[in-house]
Parts: structure tokens; sequence; C-alpha cells
């Protein structure tokens, strides 16, 4: 799946933005073979690393004896690997309830630029009727991914 609308590097750390299949972007940090490889920022029974993001806190938790905070768009919605890329990352998505997806024509002209033929096919009825709010560029995304490398490399100053 080739949803990539843009990758970047920052301060060592791997991002990438990358748009679903509904036309809401959504921003990703590699974490593979960074201390944060492996530590939990998602699973809400264990402790976790806080993320505060546009939309709101969506859970709170720290690593014991740490008092880490992240301030993230929406909360870390994402932890994991994409199928087929091995990659260890955090992520978060643009799609809560003032959110609104990518208009429809910009949406298209994404999917030809980045080659995603399954986006340029999804259903365009009405996505856009249902939402009332902001939409978030592309330079929105990769401003919120380099605001969480930032907090993450500090993060490592404490470790």
């Amino acid at each position: 799946m080739n949803n990539v609308e843009f990758r970047g590097t920052y301060e060592g750390y791997n991002y990438v933005v990358r748009i679903n299949i509904l036309g809401f972007r959504c921003g990703y940090v590699e974490i593979s073979n960074t201390p944060f490889e492996g530590k939990n920022f998602y699973d809400y029974r264990k402790e976790c690393i806080d993320i505060d993001v546009h939309g709101g806190i969506t859970f709170q938790g720290k690593f014991v004896g740490e008092g880490i905070d992240i301030d993230v768009h929406g909360g870390i919605t994402f932890q994991g690997k994409f199928v087929g890329e091995g990659i260890e990352c955090i992520g978060w998505d643009y799609a809560h309830l003032n959110d609104e997806p990518i208009p429809d024509e910009e949406f298209i002209e994404i999917c030809n630029r980045i080659g995603w033929q399954e986006g340029k096919e999804r259903k365009l009825h009405s996505i856009n009727r249902l939402y009332s709010g902001d939409v978030y560029s592309l330079e929105d995304v990769k401003n919120d991914c380099i605001d969480v490398i930032k907090q993450l490399k500090a993060l490592e100053l404490k470790m």
C-alpha cells in the first residue's frame, strides 16, 4: 500500500505522513533502534507514555518512576509494525470529531502524485458532508511529527 504522502527525518528519527482511505492524514514516527523501541505508548492496561495531542489526551499513563509526557494530535492511536516493513512506529490520526477529511479534489491529486490507485478508487460519496471542522495540511502533520520527535529527544536525556 503506497499511501505515504511524505517521508522525512529529523534529529535521527524517521517520520511519515500517510493518508487513509477516508481522506484523513495520519502521522507516524519510527521508534525502531531508539531507546523507545518496545516501550509502551498505547496499551491502556499497562503503564505507558502520555501523549497529548490535538483532540485531547485519549489516555494517561507513565513509565514507572519516569514521569514521561508527550504532546501529539489526538493521542497515540497506533503502535506496531506496518505489514511488510518491519519498522516499529507510533502514530496518530486527524480524524476526530472536529477534524475534516482532505477535500475530494485534493485527495485525488495526492493519490495521483503518490501513485496510490486504491485511494483513487475509494467511494467519494458525501464523506465531506459528514464532518465539519479543520482540514489538517501536510505541513500541519509534518510539524506535529517534528514536535513529537523533539519530545522524544528531550525524554532521551532523562533516560
